[in-house]
């Protein structure tokens, strides 16, 4: 008489298909009973860059005397906030960094050109700006020829 037990094949095995059963059961009810995370979509604002006007010189080619006083003004606006303004000027030794718009809806700016020391030049002012959301403008151009 033998006193070992002999165990049934495929007992334990059942044991453990059972265990998966009930835990992909488990995992497929807690799924469709939660609350799932929802993102909001960004605001990416009206998909249209600041709206940059001049206005003086009000002409886009303008001529001016060596030594006379240049004031080139205007303004950026765009509803979403206008981030940053850039002035590119070729044609003289004077550069302008950008001016932070710190999301205010329009920005004035002011630039005072020399006319000095270049009689027959020609001064190319390119201005634009980039809104909060960093889409960019138009660039407005304005040539000042110097007599």
């Amino acid at each position: 008489m033998s006193l070992q037990f002999h165990s049934q094949s495929g007992y334990f095995s059942a044991l453990a298909g059972r265990r998966l059963a009930w835990a992909v059961a488990a995992v497929l009810v807690a799924c469709t009973t939660r609350d799932r995370i929802t993102f909001e979509a960004p605001n990416q604002g009206d998909g249209h860059g600041p709206l940059t006007t001049v206005l003086h010189p009000g002409v886009t080619d303008t001529t001016v005397v060596e030594g006379d006083l240049l004031i080139l003004n205007g303004y950026s606006l765009d509803s979403d906030g206008v981030d940053t303004v850039y002035f590119d000027v070729s044609g003289s030794l004077q550069s302008f960094p950008p001016l932070s718009g710190e999301g205010d809806d329009s920005v004035p700016f002011a630039l005072q050109l020399s006319t000095l020391g270049n009689p027959g030049g020609t001064i190319i002012v390119r201005t634009s700006a980039v809104d909060v959301f960093g889409v960019m403008g138009t660039t407005v151009l304005r040539q000042i020829h110097i007599q």
